[in-house]
């Protein structure tokens, strides 16, 4: 499979989800020991749909080698993710800005999708 040029190391890409997965933790532990009821049945339902599709996206990428459902699947990461973060605001205004590097990368790994759907 051809790789975009903005590829970084696979390494990395380890490195990177266990630090996300360390600020997700952190997020939802803060939202969740909040005292609060608002929203929260949805942002657990959210929470779990999320990191579903996160799970998701290395079976259809690497797995199936099917490009167009994991760009589809990265689209779906992306807007759980948004939907994420501003369910967690409503909640806990500081939980929600951990969640900003995930945004971040997830809005990287759609660009490098794009890459590998160009390229193959």
């Amino acid at each position: 499979m051809n790789k975009p040029g903005i590829t970084p190391p696979t390494y990395v890409f380890g490195i990177v989800w266990t630090i996300m997965y360390i600020l997700i933790s952190f997020s939802v532990a803060r939202t969740l020991t909040t005292n609060t009821e608002d929203n929260k049945r949805c942002y657990i339902i959210l929470f779990i749909l999320n990191y579903t599709l996160i799970q998701l996206y290395s079976y259809l990428q690497f797995g199936l080698k099917n490009l167009e459902l994991a760009f589809i699947n990265i689209m779906l990461v992306l807007v759980t993710s948004v939907l994420l973060y501003y369910f967690t605001k409503v909640i806990n205004k500081k939980a929600a800005y951990i969640l900003i590097p995930l945004i971040l990368w997830v809005i990287y790994a759609s660009f490098l999708q794009i890459g590998f759907l160009r390229l193959n």
